[in-house]
């Protein structure tokens, strides 16, 4: 049975749903682009004190937009970087997605997906993505628990590509295969900025 859960930004503008989210990996990106992209939302609150990301990897499929489609923004870091949406209303980072034409999973930010709609509490045991970018050492992974979760995503991956779910991305413009109303790009001075911001974080510690 599918079970449906609310995503949202902060002041709900902007709405949507993803379907099984139980059946999401769950992971912490330490990526220093996962940061960068916090500070520039000022929402650096969200990381956690390693500046790690709390992400539900889901497929697009699993995925709508039900509310405040004219409220959706989208930004990256360079100009073959990630696409990172977020809601231009309240400036709450929503989601992230590679620019691969198969993209094969959306990483939900945490924060938009509300424990108290859910009643799924994040895992103690997530995947440790990207370790070596975090500020100050980072947890590890538990070899078990990183099989196990190494093997949920990589079932998601051949799932979507031999069903070729990735063609069914809410964020993502069937027409023009670009986000839906366009991406920014950072310009070069203000990622410099924002990257010395993170960097002198990590030498703080």
């Amino acid at each position: 049975m599918n079970q449906q859960t609310i995503w949202q930004c902060k002041c709900t503008k902007v709405q949507g749903t993803i379907n099984n989210l139980a059946r999401a990996t769950q992971a912490i990106c330490y990526c220093s682009d996962c940061q960068v992209y916090a500070h520039y939302l000022a929402a650096e609150q969200l990381l956690d004190p390693h500046g790690g990301t709390k992400v539900y990897a889901v497929s697009p499929k699993q995925v709508s937009i039900t509310h405040g489609l004219q409220h959706l923004a989208c930004v990256s870091l360079t100009a073959k970087g990630s696409y990172r949406f977020y809601a231009a209303c309240c400036n709450t980072p929503l989601c992230n997605l590679s620019r691969k034409p198969r993209t094969v999973h959306i990483a939900f930010i945490y924060s938009c997906i509300p424990t108290t709609v859910s009643g799924l509490a994040f895992s103690a045991q997530p995947l440790y993505a990207k370790r070596k970018h975090a500020l100050g050492q980072a947890p590890a992974n538990n070899p078990f628990e990183f099989i196990a979760l190494s093997l949920q995503y990589a079932y998601l991956v051949i799932a979507a590509l031999i069903t070729r779910d990735y063609r069914f991305n809410p964020f993502i413009a069937q027409a023009t295969k670009q986000p839906v109303g366009g991406c920014r790009v950072l310009n070069k001075q203000t990622l410099q900025r924002l990257t010395a911001i993170v960097q002198r974080k990590g030498t703080s510690l």
